[in-house]
């Protein structure tokens, strides 16, 4: 490089400050242990991390604090616990990984078959309808209930 060094500070130069140095990126990705290999002057070095494929990039997903390679990123989101899905049922948005629990146990939208159907009721009704259902049926439900004991 065209910086004047004394020699004795050249081993130090040459490690840490020359600009006109090669040297390799070497971000490292965890979960495949691959490496950048991209090799260029230290002075364009902070420019190529910018952008290289291996850099550290955390999920865009509000609650996930996944980090992975700018190259896994797209592959991380897809499946991503946290990503916003609408419920099928309700429409309402939630994280996709707690889609399941919402639809077993929430979802008013969801249809469910009547509290009392070991007994014998065999309705289906959606969640939210459950309560109704009950009341108007209470007569039915009364004589399945005496059947039953």
């Amino acid at each position: 490089c065209e910086v004047g060094v004394c020699r004795s500070d050249l081993g130090e130069h040459l490690q840490s400050i020359c600009p006109a140095l090669i040297t390799q990126c070497g971000y490292l990705e965890e979960p495949t242990q691959a490496r950048c290999g991209h090799r260029c002057e230290r002075r364009h070095l902070a420019e190529h991390q910018l952008r290289c494929t291996f850099r550290p990039t955390q999920c865009q997903h509000d609650g996930c604090q996944h980090v992975t390679t700018a190259r896994l990123l797209r592959s991380h989101e897809e499946g991503c616990q946290w990503r916003l899905t609408e419920c099928p049922e309700c429409h309402e948005e939630m994280p996709a990984g707690m889609l399941q629990e919402h639809l077993e146990a929430t979802c008013p939208d969801r249809l469910v078959a009547c509290p009392l159907s070991h007994y014998g009721c065999s309705d289906v009704v959606r969640r939210r309808f459950i309560d109704e259902h009950l009341q108007q049926a209470s007569g039915r439900h009364i004589a399945q209930l005496c059947r039953a004991v």
